[in-house]
């Protein structure tokens, strides 16, 4: 055991002593701290308090701005409804004549709508934005038990508040992108229910058109709405596979289903085109061929199977359902300028066009078609070669059928049955309708072509 000096020991008691706080300047410092805590949430509070203030107040401010915008809307469609011309161009207003008149116009256009439509003017406002002194609303319609909208602008005036002013498409939300891969679609926001629906819908088109065609190579397809009154479809000048769309919002929009049946059909036989186009190196073939009804009725079928819609193509149709759904593609690939139904025969493994298990109605209605075209165009030769001249009776019928006066006639082929002649040539017997006749028209296979006989 070692001997401490005393020195040691004060110091061991003097280190003892001095590690401890003093309890009331603990306390102090403790007090000091909870009212620095208290005074900070108390400010917060305030700050917090104030801005709430505000936003509600502004909400409110906001509402009230909202809800005198919709009662315009509806004190104007009430206008439209009891058929107050005076009241209704009292809620227009433009620096354009022109603005006015097309409103008067567009009143005369609802009090016939009324008279030969089941119209239901709700004024029930859909969708309301307002922006500083713009107003943007949708107010539905119903017409005979579909849902309709109409978008309509608005400025916020001074001295007599809200009216009815033109379109204003810089007022159409934020612009955004929809990516499906094959598929992109622009948009602003007031356009999103119908680009979506399309994003959803050409998505679906362009993987079956993909399994039947050879997309290797191609580019996504990228469809731009346009908000822009008048505007039609078309393909960018600038970019050969944008494809720019109007607005459905720009008029009267199906509520229920702004892709409605018109647009889709637009839409879908522009991609049909371009896709054919693709698979066939931009063919171009005479009018007057096989090889050009086959490129029409190639891209007639794939809008029908795009849309479901009847768009009578149907051989391809019947030549899909029979041989595979890739084989019309096959038949598009091999498309040229020489092109002919010997092509599908080709495809589908058998020797002669009369094997084929087909349906050809819209085969033969282009024939007659055909006929009609060449009488107009005054070419006799092409006109006759349309029959079976290696019988000099069905040649002098073709001179005689091409001298009668031309008339505008609508054929409707209603059957055909697969036949064979006296001379065992195969014949294609098709009962044909138009607003006057029914009668069989007869075709002779010749030299792989059905040559008319009757």
């Amino acid at each position: 055991m070692g001997i401490k000096l005393d020195w040691e020991i004060e110091a061991e008691q003097s280190v003892v002593q001095g590690s401890g706080e003093d309890k009331e300047a603990k306390r102090r410092r403790r007090m000091a701290q909870l009212r620095l805590l208290l005074g900070v949430v108390i400010l917060i509070g305030l700050f917090a308090s104030v801005y709430g203030f505000f936003v509600w107040r502004l909400r409110i401010v906001d509402n009230e701005i909202q809800r005198a915008l919709t009662d315009t809307v509806q004190a104007e469609v009430t206008t439209l409804r009891v058929s107050d011309r005076n009241a209704f161009l009292d809620i227009q207003r433009s620096a354009s004549e022109t603005w006015a008149q097309a409103q008067l116009a567009e009143f005369d256009e609802y009090q016939a709508l009324k008279v030969n439509y089941d119209v239901q003017l709700t004024g029930n406002v859909v969708d309301v934005v307002v922006d500083g002194s713009r107003g943007r609303v949708q107010v539905e319609e119903i017409i005979d038990g579909i849902p309709y909208v109409q978008t309509w602008f608005y400025w916020r005036y001074a001295e007599d508040g809200w009216r009815h002013v033109p379109p204003d498409y810089t007022f159409w939300g934020d612009q955004q992108t929809i990516d499906r891969g094959r598929v992109l679609v622009r948009y602003n926001g007031v356009d999103a229910p119908v680009a979506e629906r399309m994003a959803d819908e050409m998505e679906q088109w362009l993987n079956f058109a993909c399994s039947t065609l050879d997309c290797t190579g191609m580019p996504p397809i990228a469809v731009a709405i346009v908000p822009i009154e008048g505007f039609q479809l078309q393909w960018s000048d600038t970019n050969s596979w944008l494809l720019e769309v109007p607005s459905p919002f720009v008029g009267r929009a199906r509520y229920d289903r702004p892709f409605d049946s018109a647009l889709q059909q637009a839409v879908a036989e522009a991609i049909a085109t371009r896709l054919v186009e693709q698979s066939t190196g931009a063919l171009q073939p005479s009018p007057i061929t096989e090889a050009d009804y086959l490129k029409q009725a190639a891209e007639a079928w794939l809008v029908g199977e795009f849309t479901s819609f009847d768009t009578g193509s149907y051989l391809f149709r019947s030549f899909a359902a029979r041989y595979g759904e890739a084989a019309p593609g096959s038949v598009i690939g091999a498309l040229d300028v020489n092109a002919s139904l010997q092509t599908l025969a080709n495809v589908a493994g058998v020797a002669s066009p009369a094997q084929l298990e087909v349906d050809w109605r819209d085969y033969l209605l282009w024939r007659l078609e055909l006929e009609d075209e060449l009488r107009k165009q005054g070419n006799e030769g092409t006109f006759v070669s349309q029959y079976d001249t290696r019988d000099p009776q069905i040649t002098t019928l073709a001179f005689n059928r091409f001298q009668q006066p031309i008339t505008d006639m609508t054929y409707e082929v209603a059957s055909v049955q697969l036949d064979s002649g006296v001379d065992g040539l195969p014949l294609l017997r098709a009962l044909v309708r138009t607003s006057e006749t029914e009668q069989t028209v007869g075709y002779r296979l010749v030299d792989g072509t059905w040559k008319r006989i009757n």
